[in-house]
Parts: C-alpha cells; sequence; structure tokens
C-alpha cells in the first residue's frame, strides 16, 4: 500500500474509530506502518484501538505485539508486561525492540524484567549500535533501583 494509501487509513481510523475496515485492506508491513504513525503522532487511543485489532490480525508479529504493549503502558498497565514478553518472545533477535521493551517494562516498575532486556541488549547489539546512549542511561537509572527483595520462606 502506498503512503497515500496509508494516510488515508490514518485518517479513517482516527475519524471514524474503523480499525477493523482499515485493517482488512491492509498487509501486515502497512499496519505496522500504521501502529508507529499512531505512535508517533501520540495519538495513543487510536493506537490503543488499532493495534488491539492488528495482533488479532498478525498474532506472529513481534513489532505490532510491541506496539499493542505500548500503547496498553498508560491505558492498562497491568497488561502491558505480558504483551511485551509476547513480542520479544516472538523475536528475541532484535536488540532496538528489545531496548525498547526494556525502557517500558522500567516505565512500569518492572525493573528485574528490564534488566534482563537490557542484558540481552548487551549481547545483541552491534557495534554504534542506534540506542547506545539511551542503553547507557537506561543502565544507571537501574543501577538506582534496589534490588528486590527477597520473598518469603
Amino acid at each position: 500500500m502506498g503512503r497515500l494509501s496509508i494516510a488515508i487509513a490514518h485518517v479513517a481510523i482516527r475519524a471514524q474509530g474503523a480499525a477493523d475496515r482499515v485493517l482488512a485492506r491492509l498487509d501486515v508491513a502497512d499496519a505496522t506502518e500504521l501502529a508507529q504513525r499512531l505512535l508517533i503522532e501520540r495519538d495513543y487511543d487510536g493506537l490503543r484501538r488499532f493495534a488491539d485489532r492488528a495482533v488479532e490480525r498478525f498474532p506472529g508479529d513481534p513489532e505490532l505485539r510491541l506496539l499493542y504493549g505500548t500503547s496498553l503502558v498508560d491505558h492498562r498497565p497491568e497488561d502491558a508486561p505480558q504483551e511485551i514478553a509476547r513480542a520479544i518472545a516472538l523475536d528475541p533477535s532484535d536488540p532496538e525492540r528489545v531496548y525498547r521493551a526494556a525502557s517500558l517494562l522500567f516505565r512500569l516498575g518492572e525493573t528485574e524484567a528490564a534488566r534482563s532486556y537490557v542484558a540481552q541488549v548487551d549481547r545483541l547489539a552491534p557495534e554504534g549500535f542506534v540506542f547506545a546512549e539511551e542503553l547507557d542511561d537506561l543502565k544507571q537509572r537501574l543501577a538506582c533501583e534496589p534490588p528486590p527483595k527477597p520473598g518469603p520462606g
């Protein structure tokens, strides 16, 4: 689908909440592009509605899953970590996606999961990693967080 068609789909979702009708005409790449556009434009409600339907249509796409998890952070934070984990389980080899997951989990207060993903990014990231500075910042913030307290028993 061309850029003009993506733009028209974007307008349809925002104006009419027509996520199902729009999604029926998109392939996974176009659905991902549209979800990313909604995120960039900070249309979090539109992203949540669209991504909720998109992961039903394309359940095996890790980027759509992560975008859906992103949309849940503020709307349904109790569900976000599970959706973020699903995204990474589908493709644990993409250091950029794993970094974004770690950052989201840190934001949710899931520091142990964030630490685990940061370690994974360290193993995966190539020289000149695009998120190198952000990763270092996240490591510093995680270092300031106390370790989890041991449970009873």
